[in-house]
């Protein structure tokens, strides 16, 4: 008999993590993998990611709309309670043995919550993670305590997972996912980046992802136009902005980027997406990457490229020696970047090793699943009290 695994993914960032675990589950005979699609994959101001997954060559299983295209806390909302209903429709038509989600955006309870009350286990991939300006992190420790498998990608997130009282048997250090992509996948050369992406100069090249830091209103547009003002010190380089995601005041960030970019045409772009492979051959090929995005500390750091990383947003991650932290402060920001840039700096990142895994997590993950699905009821889970000494 097959097992039935659903996987969710609502974004092209937590796609990009799962697309190994998703082909590698195809490739298993025991398994029957449904992918279903939601979030910002449809919305078309963020770029209708979903074709880029049909490009892939991977079968979408399902479509759920959740009307992702405001970044009011009442429109969240709104797409929160749509996305409830609709994933509880999804799921009992669909009767998957096991949901797989990733992450910890607003969308997720949404899906767990359905998945919870139609009695359907769920497996995290990336949780015991800590950002301390996030809403985020009350979303992610929420998904951990509805699911019954947990897939951290290092040994501190899983004794935090551990800590929250779920059980040891069923946390797995199993190595972020997305290095098996960045192990695999063959990448576009800085000449055919620099083609793709109509790059006129190429000497000096930021790539550029700022995202809303969800718990202080009003702190995001702020450090943000400071960081704006440091890369006018830099009127050589070639920046290349990532649209903000769909979190609050994530639009105000995407104005200010936009009104930026009026201003230098000839070395600024912003793109909805570039799709996996372009991303990730920007990272490889990038002089810095600046803003508060987890791929700072996650990808950027398998090619040794370094990061600025602002303010609070990814506080509390494990940080690889690529990374530089600063808060969004001009002074603090502009010695930041000269450091990254400088040759002394560059030569200690020659032998640097990632933290986050050695690229099996994707076969480590199917295998795990397949035992624990095997052995019986994933849905009883007693609390795990962690002896004190």
């Amino acid at each position: 008999m097959k097992f039935k695994v659903a996987v969710v993914t609502g974004s092209r960032a937590d796609y990009g993590l799962l697309k190994p675990l998703i082909q590698t589950l195809k490739q298993d005979a025991d398994f029957e993998t449904m992918l279903i699609v939601t979030g910002m994959h449809l919305s078309e101001k963020f770029g209708s990611t979903f074709k880029e997954i049909e490009n892939d060559g991977l079968e979408i299983t399902n479509l759920i709309d959740m009307a992702i295209n405001q970044d009011s806390p009442h429109e969240i909302i709104s797409s929160m309670g749509q996305g409830l209903s609709k994933f509880g429709y999804a799921f009992k038509r669909l009767k998957p043995d096991l949901i797989i989600v990733l992450g910890d955006r607003f969308e997720l309870l949404s899906i767990v919550s359905a998945a919870v009350m139609s009695r359907i286990p769920i497996a995290h991939i990336h949780g015991g993670e800590a950002t301390e300006g996030l809403i985020d992190d009350a979303i992610r420790h929420a998904v951990t305590k509805m699911s019954s498998l947990h897939f951290p990608v290092t040994d501190l997130y899983k004794n935090r997972i551990i800590q929250m009282g779920e059980q040891p048997n069923r946390v797995f250090n199993v190595g972020a996912p997305v290095l098996d992509t960045l192990d695999s996948i063959k990448l576009l050369s800085k000449k055919e980046l620099i083609n793709s992406l109509n790059l006129k100069n190429s000497d000096l090249i930021f790539s550029v992802t700022y995202h809303p830091i969800t718990l202080e209103k009003g702190k995001s547009a702020l450090e943000f136009s400071e960081v704006l003002k440091v890369l006018d010190v830099y009127p050589t380089a070639t920046i290349l902005f990532s649209q903000p995601n769909a979190d609050m005041e994530g639009r105000e960030i995407e104005k200010l980027i936009i009104e930026y970019i009026s201003k230098n045409k000839e070395r600024c772009q912003l793109k909805s997406s570039l799709g996996q492979l372009r991303y990730l051959s920007l990272l490889k090929h990038a002089d810095l990457v600046i803003g508060n995005s987890s791929s700072g500390l996650l990808e950027a750091p398998h090619f040794k490229t370094p990061t600025i990383n602002i303010g609070d947003r990814q506080k509390g991650r494990l940080a690889p020696k690529s990374v530089i932290h600063c808060q969004g402060k001009y002074e603090e920001l502009l010695s930041s970047i000269k450091t990254g840039l400088s040759p002394a700096f560059l030569n200690t990142l020659i032998d640097m090793d990632n933290p986050y895994g050695d690229g099996t997590s994707a076969v480590q993950t199917v295998k795990i699943i397949k035992s624990k699905l095997r052995s019986g009821n994933l849905l009883r889970k007693p609390f795990y009290e962690v002896k004190r000494s």
